[in-house]
């Protein structure tokens, strides 16, 4: 079976108005632990980390800003080191002079590995028979093969909710989640 990683998030320009992908170099990492020979570092390692810059070898992927009471708080970040994926809920935490954002690491997911058909999507997904407005707060990784011409993934493998409130990831029902097709959507 082939292992590939495919991250489809919402774009977080409406933070930090550039791209966000980007590799990184050096890091305020106050909870980085560094992993044994070859093992990914466990996600908890990340709780604490305050950033930007990211931490050596970590690349951001995308992500997308959750609000709260009306204001833009915390965020969903997908970050990846050599194969493995993680999605981070963050705090907004500061502003420099600049105006750029500073985040804290709240909570971390250590994202499965996805199988061939399979995509990673993040600020793309609803509850099942909800509108169609999307829940910015919902992680899941979705079978994609066989149904690229449906507007909606409903074959969820696995779901996850960033719960701001508690500053943690809950694992929601995989069938209880729907998720826009985001090859049909470009």
């Amino acid at each position: 079976m082939t292992r590939q990683w495919k991250v489809v998030a919402a774009v977080c320009a409406v933070v930090t108005g550039a791209a966000c992908a980007r590799s990184n170099g050096g890091g305020r990492s106050g909870a980085t632990a560094s992993a044994a020979a070859g093992a990914p570092p466990a996600a908890q390692s990340f709780v604490g980390l305050q950033y930007p810059p990211f931490p050596e070898g970590l690349d951001e992927q995308g992500g997308t800003m959750l609000a709260v009471g009306g204001k833009m708080e915390f965020a969903l970040n997908v970050v990846s080191r050599d194969s493995t994926t993680y999605v981070w809920l963050s705090r907004l935490t500061e502003r420099n002079a600049e105006g750029e954002p500073g985040f804290e690491v709240r909570a971390a997911l250590l994202v499965p590995p996805l199988d061939s058909g399979e995509v990673l999507l993040v600020g793309r997904c609803r509850m099942a028979g909800a509108s169609d407005a999307g829940d910015r707060s919902i992680v899941a990784i979705a079978r994609t093969a066989g149904h690229e011409a449906e507007a909606d993934l409903r074959d969820i493998r696995e779901a996850w909710r960033a719960d701001v409130a508690k500053e943690a990831f809950r694992e929601l029902p995989a069938d209880s989640v729907v998720c826009a097709n985001e090859v049909l959507q470009g």
